[in-house]
Formats: C-alpha cells, structure tokens, sequence
C-alpha cells in the first residue's frame, strides 16, 4: 500500500496534467484543470502520508508512556527489594548477635565450673552431687 501511495505521488500529477491535456488537444483551460486535478491528487496523497505520520507519532508516544510506566514499575520492585535486603541484613546481624552472646554466657558458664571444680579440689570440699548421694546413702533402709 505505501508504494502505490508512494509512486501515485510522483506520478499522478504528470499524468494527470498529460492526460487532460492529450484529451483537450492542449488548451490552457486544460492546463489549468490539469494543474488542479494534479495539485488535488498531490494534496490527497500529502495527506495520507500525513495522517500515517501523526499515527506513527502517536504510536511511538503510547509505547513511550508504556515504557515509562515499566521503567517506574522496575524501579519500585528494586527499592522494595533493597528494603528486603536491609531488613534480611538487620535480621542476620541480630542473629549473630544472638550466637555470639550465647557463646560467651557458655565459655562464662563453662569457666564459673572449672573454678568451682579447682576450688572443691582444692579444698576437699565435696560437690552437690556428692554431698546428695551422700545424703542419701545415710537414711535408715533407703536407697537411692
């Protein structure tokens, strides 16, 4: 379609202006109408072309806005993904955190009985657990 608009466009208005001039044996009123008929023809197809363009333009601006909106799509789904990852980062340091004090309440527990152990040594001094067996070795007809 757009080369028989194209072609009718160089080649409608010499047509044209031959045609009515062979028909009218070369008058100038043919020349004139021939002139006319050219210029409508010329005019026609000027505008068909026109109204291609303003199409292709409106067009291109649809896909534009359409783009846009994609564009702002993306860049909200990548902000919401780096909150994600703040507050997934924030969660993890708090559970290292959480690991690292309970490491050290284990080492502090660990060492308080190593003490204590080193002090019953030390002292002769029997531990809890002993002093219950002993305890209870010592009732009259029970055994635990």
């Amino acid at each position: 379609m757009n080369i028989l608009f194209g072609l009718l466009a160089k080649v409608a208005p010499r047509f044209a202006l031959r045609a009515v001039g062979w028909f009218t044996g070369g008058s100038g009123q043919a020349v004139l109408i021939t002139a006319v008929v050219g210029l409508v023809a010329t005019l026609l197809v000027a505008g068909v072309q026109q109204a291609r363009v303003w199409h292709a333009q409106a067009d291109a601006a649809e896909a534009d806005a359409e783009r846009a909106e994609w564009q702002r799509k993306a860049e909200a789904a990548a902000a919401d993904l780096a909150a994600l990852e703040a507050h997934v980062g924030r969660q993890n340091e708090g559970i290292r955190q959480v690991e690292q004090r309970g490491r050290e309440a284990g080492q502090a527990a660990a060492e308080v009985l190593r003490r204590s152990a080193e002090r019953r040594r030390e002292t002769g001094t029997p531990s809890g657990h002993e002093e219950m067996q002993a305890w209870a070795e010592s009732l009259p007809g029970q055994r635990y």
